[in-house]
């Protein structure tokens, strides 16, 4: 069951948050975040088959989806992230250190846990090849998983192969 819960940010700001899966101390909590022009539903057919066994939370950038304030790209930082998790435990303990919409490149060399990156066959946007030099070369033990027939836009496009990837993946990092 999908549960919403909105956060006063600031007086002119209500981010939207979707969380589905029940929260423990046995299931990871799994953060989905949308792309640029995107909200939370862009994840909810993956989501819909993860919840059984994942704590799923999904949340809406400021103005897009059902929340609030301006889409602005310099609003996309890190002090956008903890005002938005704020309320939300498990949503900040799953976050990254860094997220959308800053340089990270010299930063994905620090990364020291379980990476999983999944790729479209024939994304124009984020192709494998760019995917292998600029995440897979700088994280050490990244794995990437290329869905052939998908584009950019994979929880859209393959729902049901994505989630299988991030369960597959999940079970091997936990076992």
């Amino acid at each position: 069951m999908k549960h919403f819960s909105t956060y006063q940010v600031d007086p002119a700001t209500i981010l939207h948050v979707t969380s589905s899966g029940t929260h423990d101390s046995v299931k990871p909590t799994l953060l989905f975040l949308h792309f640029w022009g995107g909200s939370s539903r862009t994840y909810f057919s993956t989501i819909s088959h993860l919840s059984p066994k994942f704590h799923c939370i999904a949340v809406d950038f400021r103005g897009w989806g059902s929340s609030t304030g301006p889409a602005m790209p310099t609003l996309y930082s890190t002090s956008l992230v903890e005002d938005m998790l704020k309320g939300n435990k498990s949503a900040k303990a799953a976050w990254p250190e860094h997220a959308m919409g800053e340089d990270i490149v010299e930063q994905a060399e620090k990364i020291n846990v379980p990476v999983l990156v999944i790729g479209g066959g024939k994304d124009i946007v984020e192709p494998v090849d760019r995917l292998r030099k600029e995440v897979l070369g700088r994280i050490s033990g990244a794995e990437l998983e290329v869905i052939e027939g998908s584009g950019h836009l994979l929880p859209v496009e393959y729902p049901e192969l994505v989630a299988r990837n991030i369960e597959d993946f999940t079970a091997r990092i936990i076992a």
